[in-house]
């Protein structure tokens, strides 16, 4: 892990992150699923990756179905972001 946040391509990064986050999600830990999924968004973001913002559709749909507030906060930043970078070719 410490490789990829010292990576520099960001869309590693994201798809890394958001598998971790899927993981930890599906185990029920949200918390560690919430953080992870924040971490891809952030780096499909620093990216302006729509590539690495893609690997979130899964975590998408898991975090829907939570009643934690840092989840639903996270579902809406990351539907956010994929409106922001609907347009981007990355």
């Amino acid at each position: 892990m410490s490789a990829v946040a010292q990576d520099a391509d960001h869309k590693k990064a994201a798809v890394i992150h958001a598998e971790i986050a899927q993981a930890q999600l599906q185990v029920g830990d949200v918390a560690e699923g919430v953080a992870y999924a924040r971490r891809a968004l952030d780096a499909a973001q620093r990216g302006e990756s729509t590539w690495g913002l893609q690997h979130l559709t899964t975590v998408e749909k898991a975090l829907s179905t939570q009643q934690d507030q840092a989840a639903r906060d996270l579902l809406g930043d990351i539907v956010s972001t994929r409106r922001t970078l609907g347009a981007s070719p990355a």
